[in-house]
């Protein structure tokens, strides 16, 4: 049994690791755009919803309506918003040092 490992053409290893490289990079596209299209469907759904959400914390809580919504709904509608708006920043390759 040899310890030597098989002779491979770099030009081949190359070529596999650059597939290998655009293939991520598209599946991370994918799952940016479900990732959003997700987010704004969510988004969607909050604002569709906004007084049903907002007369169940009500009576849960007995929060006012008009403070609920302003620190509830609008609030949690600008958060998905900023998070749709930087997640492909922030699923960027980066490279970093080893």
């Amino acid at each position: 049994m040899s310890n030597q490992l098989p002779k491979v053409d770099p030009k081949k290893l190359t070529q596999a690791h650059s597939r290998l490289v655009l293939s991520v990079k598209n599946q991370v596209l994918q799952d940016v755009k479900l990732r959003k299209s997700r987010l704004k469907k969510l988004c969607d759904v909050l604002w569709e919803e906004r007084n049903s959400i907002i007369e169940a914390i009500h009576s849960d809580f007995g929060k006012p309506k008009v403070e609920t919504e302003l620190t509830e709904v609008y609030v949690l509608r600008s958060k998905i918003k900023y998070a749709i708006r930087h997640l492909s920043q922030w699923t960027d390759y980066k490279k970093v040092r080893t």
